[in-house]
This record gives structure tokens, sequence and C-alpha cells, in this order.
């Protein structure tokens, strides 16, 4: 049987080019390392040396991943992924602020959003009070008065809506028993 063996070149200027397209934003770093650090390719050249700081940042965090870096007082978030059939571990990393920087932004609209729709709840609130309760507690004052003997109440409404049917029929009402106390009495008297 044929023995075959199979060789592999890759260019580490090809690796660079590649692992630069993946960065995200003008800081991201990529780095692709083998052979327990024994080779190392970054996405950029001068990036190379950077790597011992990425491990201890790695070691400190664990098995977190992606895990927080910090780099010349900028906080890096690396991503990881093991190669376990090549012996390589690729790393990405990117400025936090890539990542929280458009969720900043939409904190003040979600501020905004919730103040406003306090403002139409409170608003919607007192227009129900208005519209529905204030003509209900006027009706109910009106029936305790009655309750009490005042056969003399009236009450009224501005508005052509349920409440003044309500009203116009309490008022009808109250007439009606006006009339009938006073055939009753007649009769009696």
């Amino acid at each position: 049987p044929p023995i075959y063996l199979l060789a592999v070149e890759v260019s580490k200027g090809t690796l660079e080019k590649t692992l630069g397209s993946l960065s995200i934003g003008d800081d991201g770093i990529g780095f692709i390392s083998g052979g327990n650090r024994a080779w190392t390719v970054a996405s950029r050249p001068d990036h190379a040396n950077l790597l011992p700081e990425l491990a201890s940042g790695e070691e400190a965090s664990g098995d977190r991943n992606p895990f927080t870096w910090m780099q010349s007082n900028k906080k890096y978030t690396v991503f990881r992924e093991k190669l376990d059939r090549l012996g390589a571990t690729v790393y990405m990393s990117m400025l936090e602020t890539e990542i929280t920087g458009q969720l900043k932004r939409y904190n003040l609209w979600y501020w905004t959003l919730s103040l406003l729709s306090i403002a139409a709840i409170i608003v919607f609130a007192m227009w129900i009070f208005r519209t529905i309760q204030q003509p209900l507690r006027k009706l109910v004052r009106a029936f305790r008065r009655l309750e009490t003997g005042d056969l003399s109440v009236v009450v009224s409404h501005g508005s052509g809506d349920e409440f003044q049917y309500l009203y116009n029929q309490f008022n009808v009402t109250v007439q009606k028993l006006n009339v009938l106390i006073e055939e009753v009495y007649e009769q009696k008297y």
C-alpha cells in the first residue's frame, strides 16, 4: 500500500491579513497561537509581542469565554476558540467600547421613551378620571342626597355622552317621584 505524506505551507502574510480582516474596529487584535505558544501570528506584526500579556489575562479569567483584557489603559473583550485538531488557539479581541458604544447610544432613547410612556400613562389616567370617575361621583352624591329625602336634586352634565343620558334619566325619575308623592299626599288629605 502506498504511503503518502501531505505537507501544507501556510503563508504568514496571508494569516496576518485574514486575522486583520476578522478584527473589529481599528484597535481590534487577532492572534493565532500554537504548540503552547511556540509560534504566534498576529493581525499586525507589531501585535505579536502582546500575546504574553494576553496569556496572563487568559489565565486570570479561567475558562470564561469571552474574557476581559487590559492593554495600554484600554479594556478589550477577547474571544477565543481552541482548534484541537491543529493544536492552536485563535484569539480575537475588540475594544469594549465597540461592543457597548451602540448600547450607550440607545440608552438615551430608552430613558426618553420610558419617560414619555409614563407621561402618556399619567395623561390617560387623568383623562379617565375626568371622563368617568368625576361624573360617576357626581351621580353617587345625587343618589345619596335623594336617599336622605331631598327631592329637589337635579344633576346636569355638559357633554353629550352616556353620563348625560344617565343624568337625564335620574332627573326624570326624581320628577316622577315628586309627582307620585304629591298625588299620594293629595289623596290622603
